[in-house]
């Protein structure tokens, strides 16, 4: 009896691993998934909110309280659409929601991309979006072609990711074969720590091209100027298993139920939703995995702000810093370079932001007035491009107080002074958000690298 029992026993626990696994959070669908914009949003709703992300009933894709009312931008499947819609009523909030749904949106994408590649018309490569692999051949390219300032770099001494990829990018300066180019100041550059911002692995690469003098030839003379100065280092995506787990920048692959478009985070198990385990282990209803890259950094993490227990929510920081290979790998190496670190820039998306240190609190930076002289400047010389308005501000005062992000870890441990964020295209008013249509791709990288080299202008002089 007793074997009969134990046999039973186990075999409960696996058909109930195998419905788990079946019924992970990993595989959301996305028609008539809507986006809802929220504005104002007062510090009461916007808790509410945060409650109802963590407990998976809204994704809460943007939140900007740059314009003193605040917004916020949330992504509601159609189950929960109804009880979403008279939470607000409840609040009294004003909201719209978008005249297309999600997976209206990835459909039409997909088409012009269909279209597009069985026409004969030959594009740029910054005219779409690549996968990972295609990113990292351009870059293998380009080094090869202009072996006399650039070179491919790899973490890979430092680690691999969770699904043991490497995380590789760029280093560009001018007589790079020299060891003497090693000593230069560095300029860190990097994009795709949240998966589904393609726009901010797009604009690397659009960077490294006019770098490379491939893109903007009139810049040439000021380009050279930069790469005497400075060694310049891009990695157009450091989160590359959560990118090909988001459909690997390929909109036609987004019905695909092994790829998640807007997933955001890591890939690596990480718990049961709201922590509900069963005693052999397992999850009660849902294996939970991934971490928010950008909360798993070790600054203020005990605190745990603007972050979510449940380890389904976007939001997770994880159970402990550094417990993302991704960000442990690229961590080891910032430290490995502290001394030469002069800038740090890391871009996201969206709402069209300058972001400045703090976010762990809002006390005011050592550096304080520095950052606000280079975000005034920054701000003016992208709109300079194309007349589209960018805004600098710190962390805290847009998203509220954060604990972990990577922006705060390498200014206050680090100690680089100059250390932002970019969110980029768009600013939140449309329902396109992660969404943001490939045409727009050159427009971006074009103003973005207006400011990065303003940014560069005004790099802070220690004074003695």
């Amino acid at each position: 009896m007793t074997s009969k029992s134990t046999l039973l026993t186990f075999g409960v626990i696996l058909v109930l691993k195998i419905v788990q696994e079946c019924h992970s959070a990993k595989l959301p669908k996305y028609s008539g998934f809507q986006v809802l914009t929220v504005s104002p949003v007062w510090q009461e709703l916007a808790t509410h909110l945060t409650l109802l992300e963590s407990k998976g009933e809204v994704d809460i894709m943007s939140l900007n309280l740059v314009s003193g009312n605040g917004a916020m931008q949330l992504l509601v499947g159609p189950n929960n659409l109804p009880s979403v819609i008279a939470t607000l009523e409840s609040f009294k909030a004003q909201f719209t929601i978008g005249k297309e749904d999600i997976g209206e949106i990835l459909s039409k994408q997909a088409t012009e991309k269909f279209l597009k590649a069985e026409s004969d018309e030959e594009g740029s490569f910054h005219d779409d979006y690549h996968s990972y692999e295609e990113m990292l051949e351009r870059l293998e390219s380009l080094a090869n072609s202009h072996s006399d300032k650039s070179q491919i770099i790899s973490l890979t001494d430092h680690g691999l990711t969770h699904e043991k990829r490497e995380i590789k990018g760029i280093r560009i300066t001018h007589d790079i074969t020299d060891p003497a180019s090693s000593d230069k100041p560095l300029i860190w550059l990097d994009g795709g720590i949240h998966a589904r911002e393609w726009i901010s692995p797009a604009t690397m690469m659009y960077f490294v091209d006019v770098l490379l003098g491939e893109e903007e030839p009139d810049r040439a003379d000021q380009i050279i100027s930069i790469l005497e100065k400075y060694q310049i280092y891009i990695l157009p995506v450091i989160n590359p298993d959560g990118y090909v787990y988001s459909c690997n920048g390929d909109v036609t692959k987004t019905q695909d139920p092994q790829c998640d478009r807007m997933w955001r985070k890591t890939v690596k198990l990480s718990g049961c939703n709201e922590n509900q385990a069963m005693w052999y282990g397992g999850c009660l209803f849902v294996v939970c995995y991934g971490v928010d890259p950008n909360r798993n950094w070790d600054i203020s993490f005990e605190e745990r702000n603007g972050v979510s227990e449940n380890p389904c929510s976007d939001a997770y920081p994880g159970e402990k810093p550094w417990d993302q290979p991704c960000v442990d790998t690229v961590r080891k190496f910032l430290t490995s370079v502290q001394d030469v670190l002069k800038v740090y820039v890391t871009y996201h998306s969206y709402t069209q932001l300058l972001l400045l240190p703090y976010g762990r609190t809002k006390d005011l930076p050592q550096h304080h007035e520095h950052h606000q002289k280079v975000g005034a400047d920054w701000v003016a010389a992208v709109k300079q491009v194309h007349g589209v308005n960018y805004t600098a501000i710190r962390i805290s005062e847009a998203f509220n107080k954060v604990s972990g992000s990577s922006l705060d870890w390498v200014y206050d441990v680090l100690k680089v002074v100059d250390s932002y964020g970019v969110e980029l295209r768009p600013a939140g008013g449309d329902n396109h958000g992660f969404l943001l249509p490939a045409d727009q791709i050159r427009a971006t990288g074009e103003e973005n690298f207006a400011g990065l080299v303003t940014l560069i202008d005004n790099v802070y002089q220690k004074q003695d």
